[in-house]
């Protein structure tokens, strides 16, 4: 009995496991094609009239579920904490580093720095750059750009 037992339990585990693999791609789907995280449920309405599978597991009730944008938001989060641990790895072990900032606005017209880090990446040998943050800045002086680098310990 305890075999079977097990058996269930591990099969109730790597659907559940599958389905938010699913729902992780989908995620990250929509921020490859910059889509609005707002379409996750209708992204993942339509998965399931598709028949993909395991998808369909993520509505567990109607008051449960995993197709919301709030759980996107989580997955999406959960993709980027992973991300930039590998870069950060990378950072950290590369002889050679370098920051490329530049200043821009977003869509409510703050001003923020995005910064890039230019290493060479110590698996392959390669010089790779990578997205690091956005840092909001007062102005644009270079005391207010390092102050806010520095404050932001990124």
């Amino acid at each position: 009995m305890t075999g079977s037992l097990q058996k269930t339990v591990a099969n109730v585990f790597n659907e559940k496991e599958s389905a938010i693999i699913s729902a992780l791609k989908a995620a990250f789907w929509l921020l490859q094609e910059d889509l609005a995280i707002t379409k996750f449920e209708s992204l993942v309405i339509f998965l399931t009239e598709m028949e993909c599978p395991d998808i369909g597991i993520l509505k567990v009730k109607d008051y449960a579920s995993y197709t919301s944008d709030k759980a996107a938001e989580e997955f999406i989060h959960a993709i980027a904490c992973i991300v930039r641990k590998k870069v950060d790895s990378k950072l950290t072990n590369s002889p050679y580093v370098s920051l490329l900032c530049d200043e821009t606005t977003d869509i409510s017209v703050a001003k923020k720095l995005s910064v890039y880090c230019h290493f060479i990446d110590p698996l392959v040998f390669q010089p790779s750059t990578h997205y690091l943050c956005n840092v909001e800045v007062a102005n644009g002086t270079g005391q207010a750009i390092y102050k806010e680098l520095k404050k932001s310990n990124r």
